[in-house]
């Protein structure tokens, strides 16, 4: 065993079982993993573990930042990895991440993303045909600056990275998998609003960079999620109202703010356009 901590906030559910086999799997194997869920989700769940490197956090708050960072508190080593209760590790992942940490100095390291599928995912990427229509989208994301790989941009929209074998500065983590130094890790809820943590990544890594840490999308650590599931109208809808909250809450100024509302507009419009075209 390694000296690392799994922090996994969770309301339960039958894809938390596949996240734990992908660590019982890994070439590293963790010292401690916590599973915080709040206590009223806690009895609607059966949770039986035969493994002793599994602690449950019964949690007196309820949201996925709120929950992590309870568990953060809890944690005991000196790599801490914050992961989602829907991500599948690769086997090398949590190896990887570590190397990563400390070929970084002071950083916090991500994971590649990728679908079931096998197919990389990162948010806002261009693709190779250079339409207008895509020219706009970015114009409309961060000005005359259009893509800028990892970076946040002017109208508070965090701009994905393409697929790299290298280690790759940014400016904002995905928060699905990330590993932290122990003194690194933020421990208060810093989230605004209840429900579902949308954008909290942003949040984060700006809280991460302000305290001094880089961060880094490493080039050889890789995980899996089911990018898919929220496919649904009624999510869709949820979410569209979640980021348009959250928006004026990271954006600096109304101008920005209406740069951003564009963006997201048209790109909910297009998620539910998606889906019409499956009937």
């Amino acid at each position: 065993m390694q000296d690392v901590s799994i922090v996994i906030p969770t309301l339960g559910g039958n894809s938390l079982k596949k996240t734990l086999y992908s660590l019982r799997n890994s070439q590293v194997v963790p010292n401690q993993i916590i599973i915080c869920i709040p206590k009223n989700y806690y009895n609607k769940n059966n949770f039986k573990f035969d493994d002793t490197s599994i602690e449950i956090l019964q949690t007196d708050v309820i949201g996925q930042v709120a929950q992590r960072a309870e568990g953060f508190k809890k944690s005991r080593c000196r790599y801490v990895v914050q992961i989602d209760d829907d991500v599948y590790l690769h086997e090398g992942c949590i190896g990887e991440l570590m190397k990563s940490v400390e070929r970084n100095q002071n950083a916090s390291v991500a994971a590649k993303i990728y679908n079931l599928d096998g197919k990389y995912h990162s948010p806002r990427i261009p693709t190779n045909k250079n339409s207008v229509f895509e020219k706009l989208i970015f114009w409309l994301i961060n000005g005359k600056n259009g893509y800028q790989p990892g970076k946040i941009s002017i109208n508070g929209i965090a701009m994905g990275i393409k697929e790299t074998n290298q280690d790759e500065e940014v400016e904002w983590l995905s928060g699905a998998c990330v590993m932290h130094k122990r003194e690194n890790i933020i421990t208060s809820d810093f989230y605004p609003f209840s429900g579902k943590a949308y954008s909290e990544d942003v949040i984060h890594s700006f809280l991460l960079r302000k305290n001094g840490v880089k961060l880094v999308r490493s080039g050889k650590a890789s995980c899996e999620v089911n990018l898919s599931s929220g496919m649904k109208l009624q999510n869709i809808i949820t979410e569209f109202y979640s980021v348009l909250r959250i928006g004026n809450y990271i954006v600096s100024n109304k101008k920005n703010l209406i740069f951003y509302f564009l963006y997201q507009f048209i790109a909910y419009i297009s998620k539910a356009g998606f889906l019409f075209k499956k009937f």
